[in-house]
């Protein structure tokens, strides 16, 4: 299997990042915090999906644009500011060399709002740009 048949990668994080508005006014503590967690998470379930399909981690780091869609499932359907969500996750995919840069000629992104009560999640969707 190639790397490109690989995608699109699929990563199912089951929780909700900080809005960014809420991560600027935050202690730098929990503004660190939080940044290492999501790369964390992250790396865990892009791992997961090297092992299910049998292929080394570093098969699945990214070498060219990639197309991220970021879905986002709430418990409610509260109007929300797309561009809120994104930067920690965008940064969590860089550190782990998923994606090369968060810059327009490397990830053009898609943020997706959902409403699940019941399972409140993220799930990003890699694909090849």
């Amino acid at each position: 299997m190639t790397t490109e048949q690989l995608y699109p990668l699929v990563l199912v994080i089951s929780q909700l990042p900080m809005s960014l508005n809420k991560l600027l006014t935050a202690h730098w503590s929990v503004r660190h915090h939080e940044k290492d967690s999501w790369a964390a998470l992250v790396r865990d379930a892009a791992i997961q999906i090297a092992v299910d399909l049998d292929v080394s981690f570093p098969a699945l780091q990214a070498g060219q644009k990639r197309m991220v869609t970021l879905s986002y499932y709430f418990k409610d359907k509260r109007r929300r500011d797309a561009d809120n969500y994104m930067k920690v996750i965008l940064d969590a995919l860089v550190r782990n060399g998923l994606l090369v840069d968060d810059a327009p000629e490397w990830c053009e992104t898609t943020v997706v709002f959902h409403v699940d009560k019941k399972n409140p999640r993220t799930e990003i969707v890699l694909n090849r740009g």
